[in-house]
């Protein structure tokens, strides 16, 4: 839905334009514009609301909300014009200028105390659907693009000045591309933003809605930015309501700040029910909605699993967030400085900033500005600070190294990963003291069964990396053989190096990485030629970790020297004993508030001893999906005895009783097929 201001001037007086309009000669003018409210709302096209909220002494002013932007600006301008010129008996100039959702309701709202409106502002909001902005379940910020031209050129410059990332230049050549129609048919990518800071996201977001509406590609210029989303957003119609009023605009969806994985490496299940209602509205609505996931490097949230989930249906652009050297770095500075209130104070003192590092991401930059700006006014303008000492903060564990020290078990994991954590910044900070010190290969080899952590770790050891300084960005790409390998000849070598371009500055995770070769065909030889290749470019710059079985990865390796000789660290990955499959257990229920029986404990330790003893094994994965079965299994036993009339406390709600694991199912069974869901009796 669009949402605008509206402005129709003459050149005749507006009040009596009005009353002889209304044939009313006595009205008070209040009375009046309630008249024309309502003439206006009995016989304005449907799916259109309009409301006059002000008369000057030559204008009338409106707010104007439509769905039939479709039709196109023109006509839907040029029909409001008629209209008005009909009901008006007067010519007049219209201009129509779009609004963000806020600003049209602020307008409805002065009208009403002004006693302009017929219905209340109340009203109108459900009319519309759009009171969705108190809500506690989620918070919605927006703002405008300006719809004045932009063009390639401008795009391209403004791209520099951001100091865009390849993946974002290669997506402005795509919507700049002739051959693409300059109309709207509907969204063929939705895009992803890969950053570490909303500012440096929200750049992207601004230069790609700019190019896409400056190409016709969007109808509407409003960026809607949904943030700070609660588990308990999974049910909430106010969401629906939101997504659907975004109609013809852009929703972007952040979900920095919320913790994102479990154990196993999956994200947390309590938001898995939000991942499915917000796939569900996606779903119904991405052709007229462009969807945007905002994903935080280091703490990504839910917008990965979000996006990944979304994958049957839409086609998502990844763009990743700028990198650049120390020149390239001080002109995004620059850019900084130019829009601050302190850029006469860059110009004397800026401009002394040494750069020491190799390459910084954009959110290192801004992190740097800010902190440079800081001091600028403590030392140049609020001088009376400059001699204040600050308050020392005792250091604590970094939010990465506390993810590690949360894992249950893996001592020895955790006791290579630090050591290969040490080697690396060791390494790096030699190198930049000595000069003969040759760089080392960093890649890895995870070997262990099905959910022992390897993902998690993995995903850790990235973050940890880039908050050590070793990798630039910390970005974690995971993918495998379908990932990798393309349909047909050429198509293989072109994918794996947009992979290794898409993790520059990060992890390569290459999971069941045997599976390459394992059909003996070309492709997959293909593949595995072009990653040994690109090893090698990216031998500063990429981290490769391939995982999987212990006995395959070895047949793998001993297949391939080329890669065997590019590995620096092994690390394997046990099972996880019975009691830590507990811890594990205990771990998952605290989290989602749920408590145990003695016979409960009983019956769930029975059932760990019998999974870890079965030959397709889950660890982990396995412990969740008895946490889950037995957990459904209380909610059908007591929603069949709540039917019976009996009544629950919340402390019985929470309770998980012997009878819940009762779920023999659960088990692996030893053809490999390890059965999901639960059985009625």
């Amino acid at each position: 839905m669009i949402f605008c201001e509206v402005e129709f001037v003459t050149n005749e007086k507006a009040t009596q334009v009005l009353i002889d309009a209304l044939q009313e000669t006595e009205s008070k003018k209040n009375e009046n514009l309630q008249a024309f409210n309502a003439m206006i709302s009995a016989e304005v096209p449907a799916l259109t609301t309009m409301v006059c909220t002000r008369i000057s002494e030559k204008s009338f002013s409106f707010v104007l909300a439509t769905d039939l932007w479709k039709e196109g600006k023109s006509k839907v301008v040029a029909n409001v014009k008629k209209w008005l010129q009909n009901v008006l008996h007067v010519k007049g100039k219209l201009s129509v200028e779009q609004v963000t959702v806020d600003d049209f309701l602020l307008d409805i709202m002065l009208a009403e105390l002004n006693d302009y409106l017929f219905m209340s502002s109340n009203r109108i909001k459900c009319l519309l659907n759009v009171d969705y902005f108190d809500n506690r379940q989620f918070h919605v910020d927006e703002h405008m693009i300006k719809e004045a031209a932009f063009g390639k050129k401008k795009a391209l410059e403004q791209a520099k000045k951001i100091l865009a990332d390849k993946t974002l230049l290669d997506e402005l050549e795509r919507i700049y591309a002739d051959i693409n129609p300059r109309e709207f048919y509907g969204h063929p990518v939705h895009y992803k933003i890969n950053c570490c800071s909303p500012e440096s996201g929200m750049e992207i977001v601004d230069l790609l809605i700019n190019a896409l509406y400056d190409r016709k590609r969007l109808r509407g210029c409003r960026i809607n930015l949904v943030h700070d989303i609660t588990p308990e957003c999974y049910d909430e119609s106010d969401f629906n309501d939101f997504v659907v009023s975004a109609k013809d605009n852009v929703v972007v969806i952040d979900t920095r700040g919320i913790p994102n994985s479990t154990e196993d490496g999956r994200y947390a299940s309590v938001y898995e029910e939000v991942i499915q209602y917000m796939d569900r509205i996606i779903h119904r609505n991405c052709s007229d909605v462009l969807f945007i996931f905002m994903e935080d490097n280091s703490y990504p949230g839910f917008s990965a699993a979000l996006a990944a989930q979304t994958q049957e249906y839409l086609r998502i652009v990844n763009i990743n967030e700028g990198i650049g050297d120390p020149a390239e770095s001080k002109e995004y500075l620059n850019f900084l400085a130019s829009e601050s209130e302190l850029k006469n104070f860059w110009r004397k003192e800026g401009n002394e900033l040494v750069l020491t590092e190799k390459a910084y991401t954009v959110s290192e930059l801004r992190k740097l500005f800010q902190k440079w700006s800081n001091d600028c006014l403590s030392k140049f303008v609020y001088t009376a600070y400059a001699d204040y000492q600050q308050t020392t903060v005792k250091v604590k564990p970094t939010f990465s190294e506390n993810k590690l020290e949360e894992l249950v078990g893996l001592s020895q994991v955790k006791q290579i990963t630090k050591q290969i954590i040490a080697t690396n910044v060791i390494a790096k900070k030699r190198m930049k003291t000595i000069s003969t010190v040759q760089s080392t290969s960093k890649h890895m080899i995870f070997t262990g069964n099905p959910g022992s952590a390897k993902t998690t770790v993995a995903r850790i050891l990235a973050s940890l990396l880039k908050e050590q300084g070793v990798l630039e960005s910390g970005a974690f790409v995971e993918c495998g053989r379908a990932d990798l390998v393309g349909k047909y000849v050429g198509w293989t070598a072109q994918i794996v190096k947009r992979k290794f371009k898409e993790a520059r500055g990060g992890v390569l995770f290459i999971d069941e990485a045997y599976s390459l070769v394992e059909d003996g065909g070309q492709f997959g030889d293909e593949a595995i030629n072009t990653i040994v290749q690109e090893m090698e470019n990216y031998r500063d710059e990429v981290i490769v970790i391939f995982a999987g079985y212990p006995d395959r990865m070895k047949e793998f390796l001993d297949r391939n020297e080329g890669l065997k000789s590019r590995i620096a660290f092994h690390i394997d990955f046990p099972d996880y004993s019975v009691d830590e499959l507990m811890q594990i257990m205990d771990l998952m229920l605290t989290k989602r508030e749920y408590r145990l029986t003695e016979g409960a404990r009983i019956k769930a330790r029975e059932l760990m001893v019998s999974g870890s003893n079965k030959k397709n094994f889950g660890n982990g994965r396995f412990v969740r999906n008895i946490v889950e079965q037995a957990i459904m299994k209380q909610s059908l036993r007591l929603f069949d005895e709540m039917q019976a009339g009996r009544e629950y406390s919340d402390d019985e709600l929470s309770l998980l009783t012997e009878e819940d694991f009762k779920i023999e199912d659960v088990l692996p069974k030893e053809t490999g097929i390890n059965v999901m869901g639960f059985r009625v009796a």
